[in-house]
């Protein structure tokens, strides 16, 4: 790794730090923890609290399933996972998905039609983001609000929620008000390191999902991957 990039690294490290973690954002009550995957890419459950033939939804594949497999495989969920971007797709038809896991190639926001979204800004990069505003090439791609996903698929409960969308999650826990799905475990990458956002957006999500039941049972290192579980177990 090139100086320059750990020293990017070590910046990043500490904004997050700044706006996140340390500031606002603490564990409500505790449970016996899973964390899946790896460095940048890893997400925490309880375990304890996921039933064989749950219904799972992962929001934002990019180029990493290691979530997904393992909840479908040894956790035996049906899990689901969607990404409507073009780069994802590319990327996810190349996999054998194997029992239990299907993918669908539209995302997740608080309106159903399609958003523009802005390109990557390094060809090696996958993430695209919901844009407003022109700094960099758009797309128009496909989503639909949570609610509609479920009444699409059949599924009245959802057991597990992993939201990874890059700034839409604020809008999509705004839409809970509009229905009753509640997720027992919600699994959200806040973006408040976007300047668009910032730290006061991510406060009043959490506060608005406090409202609705949730607990927050466990915060990440950087203080942006927060699991949320619904209800009193």
């Amino acid at each position: 790794m090139t100086r320059l990039k750990i020293c990017l690294r070590l910046t990043r490290r500490l904004f997050r730090t700044l706006v996140g973690n340390d500031l606002f954002i603490k564990i409500d009550t505790a449970y016996p923890l899973l964390t899946i995957g790896n460095e940048g890419t890893a997400w925490t459950i309880v375990p304890d609290l996921v039933e064989k033939g749950g219904v799972a939804y992962t929001i934002g594949v990019g180029k990493d399933m290691t979530l997904d497999r393992v909840l479908a495989g040894k956790f035996e969920m049906d899990v689901h996972a969607f990404d409507p971007t073009p780069r994802s797709i590319d990327w996810v038809s190349t996999q054998t998905l194997g029992e239990n896991l299907t993918f669908h190639p539209f995302g997740l926001a608080d309106t159903d039609g399609c958003l523009n979204f802005e390109e990557p800004a390094r060809s090696d990069h996958v993430s695209y983001s919901a844009s407003n505003q022109s700094f960099r090439p758009t797309i128009s791609l496909p989503v639909k609000r949570l609610s509609t996903i479920a009444q699409e698929l059949g599924h009245s409960q959802i057991a597990i929620l992993k939201m990874d969308i890059e700034g839409s999650e604020y809008g999509v826990i705004e839409d809970f008000r509009n229905h009753s799905l509640r997720p027992k475990q919600l699994l959200i990458e806040f973006h408040h390191r976007f300047s668009k956002f910032g730290a006061t957006q991510t406060k009043k999500s959490i506060n608005l999902l406090k409202e609705l039941n949730y607990q927050i049972a466990h915060v990440s290192q950087c203080g942006e991957e927060i699991l949320f579980v619904y209800g009193n177990y």
